[in-house]
């Protein structure tokens, strides 16, 4: 009898003809470091412990090489940072951005100049002429409409800064995985959320994730980290997705909650046996004193 297929999804967000999986990648640590929980990956330790985050763009079809994904790990901890800025954002009223200050100081200085200096009508020069006290009482205006401005601005800023943007760039090199010529696995990730679009207008879909898988030339630092030269970078695998607030939401607080539940049944046996061993070893070294 075959075997049954097995799905490590935990949550999707769907967009066009894209979506955007948190996968269960959690590793219990080794029973003699039970007190992590988790595994934290290098010599001696458990393999790491992490959620992976995996795209698919079938914009171009779907089979083999048609649809592309990629996929990054992330450690648990950030599924609940996320979560956070989601939960900031709810019920946030979100005002458009007026016309920027640098724009409307653009445009009056170039009506103050014409003020000052005339214009060409119908390839005639017309001298337009002002005075002094309506030059400065034009100056005033300027001055209050942009001091106006800041303070809608700072406002708006206001209401919608706390926890509101967020962004998380991370690079990740498997030097344990190089090859003969010195390449190994490589992925980028990208998440930002941006409230208020370039424009000033409110985004529908504020949550952009990016991740990009490729193969480059490894660099180990006198320090012990790792590194990649950008110039060998190749096989490039990139994808991105928009999810809305509550697309995000919703999978983040599926993943918090899966996480959880995954650590009262895995951790809590795992720490008790590690307590018992403890002790144990307590009461030997006790006995031969």
């Amino acid at each position: 009898m075959s075997e049954e297929f097995l799905s490590t999804v935990i949550a999707r967000a769907d967009a066009k003809e894209k979506i955007l999986d948190l996968r269960d990648n959690l590793v219990l640590a080794n029973p003699v470091h039970y007190a992590m929980m988790h595994g934290v990956g290098g010599k001696g330790f458990a393999a790491n412990s992490t959620i992976k985050l995996f795209i698919t763009d079938y914009s171009k079809g779907t089979g083999e090489g048609k649809s592309v994904s990629a996929d990054y790990n992330i450690e648990p901890f950030i599924i609940d940072q996320i979560l956070d800025v989601c939960k900031a954002v709810q019920g946030a009223h979100h005002i458009p951005m007026p016309v920027s200050t640098n724009e409307i100081s653009g445009a009056l200085n170039s009506a103050r100049k014409i003020l000052q200096s005339g214009t060409k009508v119908d390839g005639q020069d017309d001298k337009i002429t002002i005075s002094q006290s309506d030059l400065v009482s034009l100056g005033k205006s300027i001055a209050a409409l942009l001091d106006e401005t800041n303070a809608f601005n700072e406002k708006v800023m206001r209401l919608t800064k706390p926890n509101v943007d967020y962004t998380r760039n991370q690079v990740k090199v498997n030097s344990y995985a190089v090859d003969s010529n010195g390449f190994a696995p490589c992925s980028s990730l990208y998440i930002a959320r941006k409230g208020v679009r370039a424009d000033g207008q409110v985004s529908m879909l504020p949550w952009t994730v990016k991740i990009s898988n490729f193969r480059a030339v490894s660099i180990v630092h006198k320090n012990g980290t790792t590194a990649f030269d950008k110039k060998t970078s190749k096989d490039l695998r990139e994808v991105f997705i928009n999810v809305s607030d509550d697309d995000m939401y919703r999978i983040c607080y599926r993943g918090s909650k899966f996480i959880e539940t995954w650590d009262n049944s895995n951790c809590i046996p795992l720490i008790r046996k590690g307590y018992q061993a403890k002790v144990d070893r307590w009461a030997e070294h006790s006995a031969k004193e």
